[in-house]
């Protein structure tokens, strides 16, 4: 009867460890599944942060490359309307500058040579021919106005340079 009380004894024991090295088992293989969702997870955290930092470079680089192309435009567009405001004072109406001789504003005018011919045709005003350039200025007691070419095209130049400014400080 000892033997057999020790003969249960060992069985219910084996039982007992058979039992706690499936537990062991199992627990381990839950650890492992643990495990490797968490480094699943890291990875796919990891993946995200990459892929969030190559989506922010590109965006930078194509805004770079975009203001540069801008940049180059306009400079092209500068070069043009430069090379086309010299044209334009190659063959400005000298006429139709000195229609915009105000007739109420009182002053001296001076003009440039073929300007000066022109003016005297259409006012019997004083008019010195030393300017070194055509158009003309009139110099008044509380006014002076510049009808220069060189001015007139400044002018139509300055009207172009809102773009330029609003590009670099946008």
């Amino acid at each position: 009867m000892v033997q057999e009380i020790l003969k249960n004894i060992e069985q219910k024991a084996e039982e007992q460890l058979l039992k706690i090295k499936e537990d062991k088992n199992k627990a381990l293989l839950a650890l492992e599944e643990k495990y490797r969702k968490l480094q699943e997870e890291q990875k796919e955290k990891n993946k995200a942060k990459f892929l969030q930092k190559i989506e922010s470079e590109i965006q930078e680089f194509s805004q770079r490359k975009n203001l540069e192309l801008e940049f180059t435009v306009l400079k092209k567009k500068n070069e043009i309307m430069k090379k086309l405001y010299k044209e334009a004072e190659k063959r400005i109406d000298i006429d139709k500058l000195v229609s915009l001789l105000p007739k109420d504003v009182e002053g001296r005018i001076k003009a440039g040579k073929k300007t000066a011919q022109a003016l005297k045709r259409v006012t019997d005003r004083e008019i010195t021919d030393d300017l070194e350039e055509e158009g003309f200025l009139i110099i008044g007691e509380n006014v002076d106005l510049d009808f220069r070419v060189s001015e007139i095209l400044k002018q139509l130049e300055q009207e172009q340079k809102p773009e330029l400014t609003k590009l670099i400080f946008s």
